[in-house]
């Protein structure tokens, strides 16, 4: 969708910053892009005069062409899609995870470890646990070959070093297996098997090891149109999509490659009653 000064209030989620030249050429190598782009925002730059202020306020990073802004859900601006940190959500997401284990009546909790999974390769860390210890990659050669994640991954597991408790214990008689559930809905954490196993058979066994899974948020951050038109095997639509990016049509392309070889995070933990 092309932003005017009529509907730049559409609750987009990505929006493309690209020349009005090259909308118009990327037009003419596929035609259905305004089809394609129900949920993606084209906004010229230099921007239009008639865009509203309060619009472009909601631009946390600088606009400049050939960009690729995604929301951020928790502040409503967009933040460009190379510096978007999502690792905060994801230390959120396991911080949640501990306070429905501690809900279910846990006394314990130990993180053993973190593992990333992707199509290619595991790459582990031991959760801070041996400071002097840090990546243990078992992916031999194929691990080399990824522009993107490395930095990634190492802010994650930086970040979760420095945020997530690697043991917390939790006081007596505070078990409330309906808030844990409630909780867990809130935050799709119920989807997880292992989790909904923990709710329904609380304090069942002493100890427990468990391995649970947490996505990939940038995934989620990024619009399911956007996914299409970087990841489809349309050359027609692949072709107007670089057009639009101009000289960083192949870095979005690796980028957003790269990102959706990351599956999961695995987090290994051990629980006691």
């Amino acid at each position: 969708m092309l932003i005017k000064k009529n509907n730049y209030q559409n609750p987009l989620k990505t929006i493309m910053v690209t020349k009005k030249v090259k909308f118009y050429e990327a037009l003419k190598k596929d035609d259905t892009l305004y089809l394609l782009n129900n949920d993606i925002g084209i906004l010229f730059y230099p921007v239009p005069a008639d865009i509203p202020k309060s619009f472009l306020e909601r631009f946390e990073d600088k606009l400049e062409e050939y960009s690729i802004f995604v929301l951020n859900d928790s502040d409503d601006k967009f933040h460009k899609l190379e510096d978007y940190d999502t690792t905060d959500k994801m230390v959120n997401k396991y911080n949640n995870l501990t306070t429905i284990i501690g809900l279910t009546g846990a006394k314990k909790i130990k993180l053993v470890s973190i593992e990333e999974s992707t199509h290619q390769r595991n790459t582990s860390v031991n959760a801070g646990l041996d400071k002097n210890k840090n990546f243990q990659n078992e992916g031999g050669e194929n691990s080399k070959n990824s522009k993107i994640s490395g930095s990634y991954k190492g802010n994650f597991f930086e970040k979760s070093n420095n945020s997530i408790k690697t043991e917390e214990s939790f006081n007596e008689n505070t078990q409330d297996l309906k808030r844990a559930k409630e909780l867990a809905y809130e935050t799709n954490l119920i989807k997880d098997p292992t989790v909904r196993n923990l709710i329904e058979y609380a304090g069942l066994r002493k100890t427990k090891k468990i391995m649970v899974e947490i996505d990939n948020e940038i995934k989620k951050t990024i619009s399911a149109n956007l996914n299409i038109a970087l990841l489809s095997n349309n050359k027609a639509i692949q072709t107007a999509v670089k057009v639009l990016l101009g000289t960083k049509g192949e870095f979005y392309f690796d980028f957003i490659d790269n990102i959706f070889k990351k599956d999961k995070f695995l987090f290994e933990l051990q629980v006691e009653y």
